[in-house]
């Protein structure tokens, strides 16, 4: 099955594109219906509208149109069918009859356009899936073959679907899933949009297993709510994971500059205070120095004055001894 899609591309951009990848001719004017209703999308969901291509019955031109994804046939009255089919069974379009009768009648075949498309792998043992994104290797556009429809029942104006075949999937990819969507070559596109072919062997001969290369890789899980729309749905998870090791890797490193850097300042605080510390001590050591030196010079200006006092003191002592002496005489 398929039930969710890339097409990211701007309107100029996927017109480019297709004549890129040789869809279209580059001379080719390709007139684009209801243009307004597209929005470019990593996550296109049912009802959401698509970009289709189809053969104008009247011109024979090729026209692009953007189409509500979910079928209603042009029979339908009922406004409640909630149950619009996104995709259709190639086993069911064999069938005699189906919901898709008059669109096969009509010879209303379209192509969805497409960058590639995602898929749940179920996991063995548990009720869990990945998802998965399929592209084509050669990194050209992937076209779905497709049916539309016009009904003017329900709302009183024409309502254009559509609806994507899907067919048993081959090879590799049933690692994947069992189904998957008819995805057309190129050469074979204008054959199954020519509606002057009835359908008939020529045009089912075309839906078949895609048999050119695909490559397909997990992605995140955030493809799951309709609400995320982003690039970053449709990169490889290990490209994530990897560049979750790069940023962790770059904080790492950032980190072990800041320790660095605050290494660095511990070290610089240290060393200053350090020298702080010193200069203190030498202040101090300058300090009690002069304390010691003022001390030192108070005990010698003491010891003179002593020395003063006790000479002054024999000096008056001696003086009457001398006197009475020459009296004597």
């Amino acid at each position: 099955m398929c039930g969710r899609f890339c097409c990211s591309l701007a309107p100029k951009s996927l017109i480019n594109k297709l004549q890129e990848d040789k869809i279209v001719s580059q001379n080719e004017i390709i007139e684009w219906r209801e243009k307004e209703k597209y929005h470019p999308s990593y996550n296109v969901c049912p009802s959401k509208y698509i970009v289709t291509m189809y053969q104008d019955i009247k011109t024979k031109q090729l026209v692009l149109h953007s189409m509500q994804w979910g079928f209603i046939p042009s029979w339908s009255k009922r406004s409640d069918m909630t149950k619009k089919p996104i995709n259709a069974r190639l086993e069911t379009l064999e069938e005699p009859k189906s919901l898709f009768d008059t669109a096969k009648r009509k010879n209303t075949r379209c192509v969805i356009i497409t960058e590639g498309f995602y898929e749940w792998k179920k996991l063995s043992g548990n009720n869990k899936k990945r998802p998965y994104f399929i592209k084509r290797k050669d990194g050209e556009c992937m076209v779905f073959a497709g049916l539309y429809d016009t009904n003017a029942l329900i709302v009183g104006e024409r309502i254009h679907t559509c609806v994507i075949i899907t067919t048993e999937s081959k090879g590799p990819f049933r690692s994947i899933h069992d189904r998957m969507p008819v995805i057309l070559e190129h050469d074979d596109i204008r054959t199954w949009l020519n509606n002057a072919l009835d359908w008939s062997e020529s045009v089912i001969d075309l839906l078949k297993p895609f048999k050119g290369g695909l490559e397909w890789y997990q992605v995140s899980n955030d493809v799951g709510p309709v609400k995320n729309d982003s690039p970053s749905l449709i990169v490889p998870i290990d490209n994530k994971k990897c560049s979750i090791f790069q940023f962790l890797k770059k904080e790492v490193k950032i980190q072990d500059k800041e320790r660095e850097g605050l290494l660095e300042e511990e070290s610089k605080v240290k060393l200053e205070g350090r020298a702080e510390e010193s200069k203190v001590k030498l202040e101090d050591k300058e300090e009690e120095d002069k304390e010691d030196h003022t001390r030192k010079r108070k005990s010698t200006n003491t010891t003179s004055e002593k020395d003063t006092k006790k000479k002054k003191v024999a000096t008056t002592a001696t003086l009457p001894k001398i006197t009475n002496f020459f009296m004597k005489k």
